[in-house]
């Protein structure tokens, strides 16, 4: 809860980026009207104390398939009912 994360998304240029409190992730992105590709392209490479979050974002984000509104957010999905990742602003 103490921790911030932020994801961006660049439209023009199809490309996100994910500030983890530690490292930075990012790629480009497609999206048309359910479905969504994440393709993870960049990292920095710091060690950090905790290691979490950056490990279960480069686990996700390549399996999330499709997108949707979710309570107030965006949720990402993987093939199931249930989102894998839900952002809200």
């Amino acid at each position: 809860p103490e921790a911030s994360y932020t994801v961006k998304f660049d439209a023009g240029n199809h490309t996100f980026s994910c500030a983890t409190g530690c490292n930075i992730l990012g790629g480009a992105f497609s999206a048309d009207k359910s479905k969504f590709k994440f393709d993870l392209s960049t990292s920095t490479m710091m060690m950090c104390p905790d290691m979490s979050v950056e490990d279960t974002l480069k686990r996700i984000l390549p399996t999330v398939t499709g997108y949707g509104p979710v309570d107030g957010g965006i949720g990402f999905y993987s093939g199931t009912d249930r989102p894998v990742m839900v952002i809200v602003r």
